[in-house]
């Protein structure tokens, strides 16, 4: 009666080309049933019945349906399950039922005893000890034999066996391989009870899988054609195998039927690149890679390569390239590979090449890989399998069936100790190694990684160049007494192999033999060969072993064979070991011994730094660190960051291929003779594959818009745009003479040199820094390409720019969307109260369907808090603490994010988590706006019909609390951390499919702020941390030791009992459990385990203690990132005093844990706050060191916002709140006037004067007599701070009831500092033409200027107040003493500095600063050296005594570890020892003057890389003789001053320098030559006077 009932039911199927969606059909549901039984029983009716295996199972088989040899009842593990069995021979006798032609074809006994085996294990059920059995294995095998029984037996006993088979396919759990099982059942099920949902759901899930799976750790299809299975390991062979196996196999099982729509043409696709892609590019004829196997490698048919019936499968149902799958086909059987190539599949850290007659592939391993594994103890030696292991195949017969018999501490490729232990594997393994990558052009490439594992060090790298591949080894060390040995090959023994020695003899061997040393071998078309020697030895002995030597289930029978082993010793106990050996493949023996002959493979370098190979004009390197490399014929490479490059001439220009092996940077920097070539890395999906570009000899390069790389959402109505003048040939006087720029709508109408936005024309200037926009007015979101070509000093063109590009952003009139919050959050809010929040980050989302794809889609995200975006459940982009810190009482800045790759057909899901950080900031709440975090999302999107679309935020989205709430209230003190409670997780809540109906509406609220874009470089994490060391400090308690003091994030992967609080405490002194409070919170969920990481806070410190944790953690279970602003290094500097480079180094470091949110914070974790006293200290090291032009420019707008209608400018911006007096407030003028000079950007000066003068306005009014008088309370109208006195005399101060700002010296800094700022706002209205306002400030300075004298100085010892260093400093800065008393307050100044204070720097943040940039311009840096280099306090080399590798708050290490305060040191490197002096404005004239002197230092390299290029100033001085390296950048003149010299002596290179190119007389006096040098590198020499 049910299936009479089921054929009269017609259902509405919804397909279409997501699997979301579909057109209406009308569909006869039992006829589609009936179907696709019919095709899965034909499927299996076409194996092959062999009646006498048949016969023995019915003979066998016992009357209650079980068979006497198999046990049903032992409970094994792993890959044993003997009583799977029974279904695989109920499986064949129901086959040999069910097809004609054989003698049990619709046997009536057959089929009782098919039935009875059937009903034996319904009914018994036998048990296995792994889930795959009771999951996939016996459901796969059991639904064989019932599918086939279907009309042979009763409907009611058919569904009765039926309700074995589950449904299984909403278990998330199975992915990949596994998924396409459990829905195979689900599928039989289906049609054996005649159920067409079952059958829709098990296809739908199928269907499912075909898909790009993005994050590392995910199983399935990856973006680079690999497949993973088992997190993120490799598994295209085995699992993944099957899995193409299967999904050919459905594509054609559903052909034509209602089912075929489920797999569109966009998964279609997807699968033809898995397979065309990936699964054809590692194999060669009947092989598949062992290295992409996994366990598989200890299974006899382990090596099988694709069949030749899914090919067939996919001819049919691929017909475009049914060539491509005929020719692979054909290879399978010995032809020729039809797509020669090298490929490096990023995802995966293996690289392979093809040519037509051989296969080679390296594959590594890294962090972000699971190498291998051995589950089910199968794979029990496979521990050296991804540690650079090499397949080297001619015939493809190479490995078949060695592996037991295999050495498997000599694999082909790896380097490894010779402990017969030390192959045993045990799980996965997973990589310890960052640094693990490669670079391809598609037809050569490179890979290379760090080895370091069971005691072997190395550094690897495989060479796939033109049909040979050439691998490098050095830094081998071992401690361990067993031999280390590189192995060159491990196969099968052909029968022959021939040895050349150096001498030039030739020896054929075919019996057992081992030869040491050999020139070159030669076996089985493969030729070997030893460019650089070694311990070389070769052997064809036999080997011995048993399958279940490497697979507990496999069988025990010993197996012999001849094996050919090739490798290098590095002996016991290795060191400084090194290698370099050359495979060349598919040669006959007389082409090797023609190669060995001729070959012109060249090995640069292969050091701790650089390994690097040269084939005619193509090279090939990798930089385990940065530097430059000679690649000879005058050719130099340096690079920025750790980086793989291939690089081949073409004509006068280069092809450049770089990748990131840490899978981290953000881009590079590479300079081919001194010509940079800034190059992105691939992101998101494409992280660590390749990036490419060209360039010319003569080409514009770096090109920017408002300091930015191709920045999104710009503002401002016309953008500025800047380049910089390349060339890769060496010439002195390069410049520009003229430009032409253009910019286009599209990168199609930029590429025909049709710039229809604008088209400059020819444009005779040498400018290239910060040319305004000329072309038509730009609108809201438009897209912006350009390009631009200068023409040089021969007035000959260059070759057009690469193209860049920007996207304007949203204007006030062009949003449309409204600001959305939650109410929940508003009814908990306390209101930016210091009262603890209680309030959790909430979560947004907006579903929406597309009917199109996507031609463009942009969003814009502004919000009041920070925010993460996510659609159809991925993270957009990298940054995190988006948007910059932004006084929210005034304005709100918007992210734009670009999301066409994000976006579907179907339905979509745009998805925001927001965290409350500083909504709920008491500076910042307004009257009208509750304090919770809000957002403003308006995308904007347009399809390829032409329609589009706008999607905006409004009370149609919906919000729910998320597992994440902030601790503390987001104050000084209190910005705590954060409590995340894993309990209230919901999966997939940024998912389009997740159901949300239980989630309430947003709200809509009105604010009144500005909403502008985020100008800026985001903050990314950066410098990943790993710990020294975990201890238990007591029980239950472990301290963690990062190693270093950082401001970033923590995260720990953790397991526990559901409940468990697990509490993390940051601490930056070793004795402190925590500091300032800053602590978080995870809460374990049901899952029980999970990982803890920061998201809408930060930490600071070096140390962690936690509690609350049930097991000691593990080191490599814990990580950490320091988080700033990812704003590109313009500076460099090292010499030959380790406390000088320690105090740079540290400096450095501890600036940029203080510049998250693009301000510079006093410290980041008692109180972010943005003083302008302390930016003092940082604002010119950091100028000097970074490119911070966008950095600058948003935070001077926070100080144009924080401005009060009076005047009066806060101690703080963005933040408002905190101490300090008219130096701090004062910065507002100090901060243009520093951008100016560094970049010679007028725009900020011009923005910037209205503040600047409304705050003098404002200062003026707090004047009296010529002076500023005491204003404000006990923090306000402070002078300098923490000087090395300051915590006793304060305490003085206090027992006397009097503030800092009472002091006579606190008045007479303000007052001199109230001098600096009208000299410096004079200058800058000279800059913008205003005559009227400078005068006006000059002649008003005067007036202060003599009054601060008469008042302070004091005659007796020509001093000011108490005659400390810093006021004398800022004294002279201000020229506050008379002409006629200046060298008398000098005098004084020297003396308080030798004499009184011994040496020591005595200044604290504000006055300090004025101290050392007084006797850095003054080119005192004979003071300076003596104060940098004292150990002792106060000094810089205390601090790094006392420290955790950043400096401190104070010179006596009692506060703050992590502080601005004296950071002003970190401008003298450069400008002073490297003497690349500050220029006026821009460094388009600059000079070049390092302090030289007998106590000093003795080698320097530094540079600065300005926006016209890298100016490096190198020197050495030995045995009296000065040695410069000097680069002038193109478009560039510099003057170099050298004094204390012989001048007679100078050369440049070999000939004296008035003969030498470029090189002019500027100006001679005595022992001093100044020389004017026009663009170029010089090299010069010359005799140091003794007496200087």
């Amino acid at each position: 009666m049910f299936m009479k009932c089921l054929k009269l039911i017609f259902c509405l199927l919804y397909f279409c080309c997501s699997l979301a969606e579909a057109k209406e059909v009308q569909v006869d549901a039992q006829k589609e049933v009936d179907e696709m039984t019919g095709r899965l029983v034909t499927s299996y009716l076409e194996a092959k019945v062999d009646e006498d295996i048949i016969a023995g199972y019915a003979s066998a088989l016992r009357s209650d349906g079980s068979f006497p040899d198999l046990d049903y009842v032992t409970v094994h593990e792993g890959s044993s399950y003997p009583a799977g069995s029974h279904l695989k021979r109920l499986k064949l006798m129901a086959i040999a039922y069910r097809k004609p032609g054989n003698k049990y074809y619709n046997s009536g006994r057959l089929l009782k005893q098919i039935v009875a085996g059937i009903d034996y294990w319904y009914r018994v059920r036998p048990k296995s000890g792994n889930w795959w059995f009771g999951d996939i294995g016996a459901p796969q095998d059991y639904m064989v034999p019932l599918i086939l029984l279907k009309g042979k037996i009763s409907d009611k006993k058919l569904l009765h066996y039926s309700s074995y088979l589950q449904d299984l396919t909403g278990n998330k759990g199975h992915k990949g391989k596994n998924r396409t099982w459990v829905s195979a059942v689900t599928i039989h099920k289906g049609c054996i009870e005649n159920n067409i949902e079952l059958i829709r759901i098990g296809i739908k899930s199928i269907a499912s899988t075909i898909k790009i799976v993005p994050e590392q750790g995910d199983e399935g299809i990856k973006v680079d054609g690999s497949f993973h299975q088992h997190r993120p390991q490799l598994y295209s062979g085995g699992y993944g195998l099957s899995y193409v196996d299967d999904i050919a196999y459905y594509l054609q099982l559903v052909k034509g039927t209602a089912f075929e729509p489920y797999f569109t043409q966009e998964k279609k696709d997807i699968f033809i690149n898995l397979l065309m892609g990936g699964h054809r590019l590692l194999g060669y004829r009947e092989t598949f890679d062992f290295g992409a196997i996994g366990r598989n490698i200890s299974r006899p048919e382990g090596l099988s390569n694709i069949s030749p019936v899914t090919l067939e499968y996919m001819e049919q149902n691929d017909s475009d390239r049914a060539a491509d799958y005929s020719a692979w086909k054909k290879h399978l059987s010995g032809a020729p590979f039809p797509a020669p190539g090298n490929k490096y599949f990023w995802k995966s850290d293996i690289m392979v090449q093809h040519g037509t007659g051989y296969y080679l592939s390296a594959k590594v391993i890294s962090t972000r890989t699971n190498g291998t594994e051995m589950l089910n103890n199968e794979n029990l030696k496979g521990y050296n399998l991804p540690l650079g292991a090499t397949n080297i195949l001619t015939s493809g017969k190479e490995y078949e069936g060695i592996f037991p018999v295999w050495n498997w501490n000599k694999i082909p490729g790896t380097t490894a100790g010779q402990h017969q232990d030390s192959t045993r594997l045990e799980g996965y393994l997973f990589g310890k190694n960052r640094f693990g990558g490669g670079v391809s052009n598609g037809k050569n490439g490179v890979i290379a990684y760090e080895h370091c594992y069971k005691g072997v060090k190395a550094r690897k790298s495989y060479f796939f160049m033109n049909d040979v591949l050439l691998c490098l080894g050095t830094d081998i060390a071992s401690d361990a007494p067993e031999e280390v040995v590189t192995t060159v090959n491990q196969c099968l023994f052909t029968g022959e192999m021939v040895v050349g020695k150096e001498e030039g003899t030739t020896s054929v061997y075919r019996e057992n033999v081992s030869v040491k040393n050999p020139a070159w071998v030669y076996h089985d078309k493969v030729g070997y060969l030893f460019p650089s020697g070694g311990d070389v030895i070769v052997s064809n002995p036999k080997q011995t072993g048993a399958w279940k030597d490497i697979n507990i289930s496999g069988s025990g029978k010993k197996i012999s064979a001849d094996i050919f082993n090739l490798w290098i010793s590095h002996g016991v106990k290795a060191k400084e070991g090194k290698y370099a050996y050359m495979v060349v493949p598919d040669k006959s023996l007389e082409e090797f011994r023609a190669f060995t002959a001729t070959q012109n493979y060249k090995i640069i370098q292969n050091s701790s730094v650089v390994q690097a190979v040269k084939l005619n004009q193509q090279y090939a390197i990798v930089f385990y660190h940065p530097g430059t490399i000679d690649l000879g014929e005058g050719l130099t490479l340096a690079t920025d960051k750790q980086v793989i490059v291939y690089l081949e001439q073409k004509g006068t220009g280069y092809d450049i291929w770089v990748a990131d092996p840490l899978y981290s940077q953000r881009e590079v920097c590479l300079a081919l003779n001194g010509r940079e070539v800034q190059i992105a890395f691939p992101e998101g999906e494409l992280t660590g594959s390749t990036a490419f570009t060209n360039i010319a000899t003569l080409q514009p390069f770096d090109l920017q818009c408002e300091y930015l790389s191709n920045p999104l959402g710009v503002d401002i109505l016309q953008p500025r745009l800047s380049w910089k003048m390349g060339a890769t040939t060496s010439a002195r006087g390069r410049k520009q003479t003229a430009y032409q720029i253009l910019v286009a709508s599209s990168r199609d109408l930029l590429d025909a040199d049709r710039g229809d936005l604008w088209d400059s024309g020819r444009v005779n200037s040498a400018e290239s820094v910060n040319i305004v926009y000329g072309g038509v007015p730009l609108s809201a979101g438009q897209r912006c390409f350009w390009k631009v070509r200068f023409s040089d000093e021969h007035n000959r063109w260059s070759a057009w720019s690469n193209s860049a590009n920007w996207r304007m952003g949203l204007f006030a009139a062009d949003w449309a969307a409204q600001w959305i919050g939650s109410a929940e959050m508003e009814s908990q809010s306390v209101g930016g109260k210091k009262v603890n929040n209680v309030m959790a980050d909430p979560w947004f989302r907006k579903t929406f369907n597309m009917s199109d794809i996507p031609q463009d889609a942009v969003i814009y995200v502004a919000s009041i808090g920070y925010h993460e975006l996510y659609v159809n459940g991925r993270k957009v982009g990298d940054a995190v603490l988006s948007p910059s810190v932004t006084d929210h009482k005034s304005r709100a800045r918007y992210m734009t994010y670009d999301i066409k790759g994000y976006l579907k057909t179907g339905t979509n899901v745009i998805a925001l988590w927001l965290g409350t950080s500083w909504a709920v900031f008491p500076a910042y709440q307004q009257k009208n706006r509750p304090a919770i975090p809000m957002a403003l999302v308006q995308a904007e999107i347009a399809l390829s019909s032409g329609k589009k679309l706008r999607i905006v935020s409004d009370n149609t989205w919906k919000t729910h609390a998320s597992p994440n709430t902030l601790l503390g209230y987001w104050e000084a003190h209190h910005f705590e951390g954060e409590c995340y409670d894993a309990a209230l997780e919901k999966d997939g809540w940024n998912t389009p499919d997740f159901d949300d109906s239980g989630w309430a509406m947003a709200k809509v609220y009105s604010t009144d702020v500005i909403v502008s874009s985020d100008r800026t470089e985001p903050n990314r994490l950066l410098g990943e941390i790993k710990p020294l060391s975990v201890q238990e400090v007591s029980p239950g308690v472990y301290r963690v030791d990062m190693g270093i003091n950082y401001a970033g994030w923590f995260e720990m992967q953790l397991q526990g009992q559901p409940g468990d609080s697990i509490v993390f405490q940051f601490s930056e002194r070793e004795k402190d459990a925590c500091s300032y409070g800053i602590h978080s919170i995870y809460k374990v969920g049901s899952k029980r385990k999970g990982v803890f990481c920061n998201r809408f806070n930060y930490m600071t410190g070096r140390w962690v203690q936690i509690t609350g944790l049930r097991y000691k953690p593990e080191l490599d279970q814990i990580r950490g990132w320091m988080i700033r602003p990812d704003y590109r290094r313009s500076g460099g500097f090292e010499c030959d005093l380790p406390l000088l480079n320690d105090i740079y180094r540290t400096t450095l470091w501890t600036f940029e844990n203080l510049s998250l949110g693009n301000y510079v914070v006093d410290c980041p974790h008692r109180e972010r706050c943005g003083y302008g006293g302390d930016a003092l200290a940082t604002t010119r090291t950091a100028l000097g060191n970074y490119q911070l032009g966008a950095f600058y420019s948003k935070w001077m707008e926070d100080w144009r916002d924080v401005q009060d209608p009076e005047g009066n400018v806060p101690y703080t911006a963005p933040t408002r709140i905190g101490g300090g007096g008219p130096s701090w407030s004062g910065f507002c003028i100090t901060l243009p006037w520093e951008l100016y000079r560094q970049y010679g950007d007028v725009r900020i000066l011009s923005e910037s004067f209205p503040t600047i003068q409304r705050w003098l306005s404002f200062v003026e009014t707090k004047s009296q007599d010529d002076m500023l008088v005491r204003w404000g309370g006990k923090w306000s109208f402070l002078g300098d701070w923490l000087w090395p006195d300051a915590w006793s005399e304060r305490s003085a101060m206090e027992k006397q009831g009097k503030a800092l700002g009472d002091t006579r010296e606190t008045l007479f800094f303000n007052n001199c500092h109230w001098i600096y700022s009208l000299e410096t706002a004079a200058q800058i209205a000279d800059v913008l033409g205003n005559r009227a306002a400078a005068s006006a400030y000059r002649n008003r300075a005067s007036k202060v200027r003599k009054a601060v004298h008469a008042t302070f100085f004091n005659s007796n010892d020509n001093s000011y107040v108490n005659g400390y260093p810093s006021y004398l400093a800022i004294a002279l800065m201000v020229d506050l003493p008379p002409k006629h008393l200046q060298a008398k307050v000098w005098k004084r100044l020297e003396q308080e500095v030798l004499v009184k204070r011994k040496g020591h720097f005595w200044g604290g943040i504000t006055a300090g600063s004025f101290l050392l940039h007084t006797l850095l311009d003054n080119h005192r840096n004979d003071l300076i050296f003596e104060m940098a280099t004292k150990e002792d306090f106060p000094g810089w080399g205390d601090m790094l005594k006392h420290g955790n590798g950043t400096f401190f708050e104070d010179w006596q290490c009692r506060g703050s570890g992590l502080h601005s305060s004296y950071l002003y040191i970190g401008s003298w490197f450069i400008e002073a020892l490297g003497g690349i002096r500050r220029p006026e404005a821009g460094y388009k004239e600059f000079s070049i003057e390092p302090w030289i002197t007998k106590g000093g230092p003795k080698q320097v390299r530094s540079y600065y890389n300005s926006l016209y290029g890298k100016i490096v100033s190198d020197w050495t001085l030995e045995a009296g003789v000065l040695k410069m390296e000097i680069t002038i950048p193109a478009n560039t003149t510099a003057v170099l001053k050298l004094s204390g010299i012989h001048p007679a002596t100078l050369k440049e290179g070999e000939t004296a320098w008035k003969e030498a190119e470029g090189v002019s007389l500027y100006s001679q006096k005595r022992n001093a030559l100044s020389l004017a040098l026009q663009s170029g590198t010089y090299r010069f020499s010359v005799v140091m006077d003794e007496g200087r």
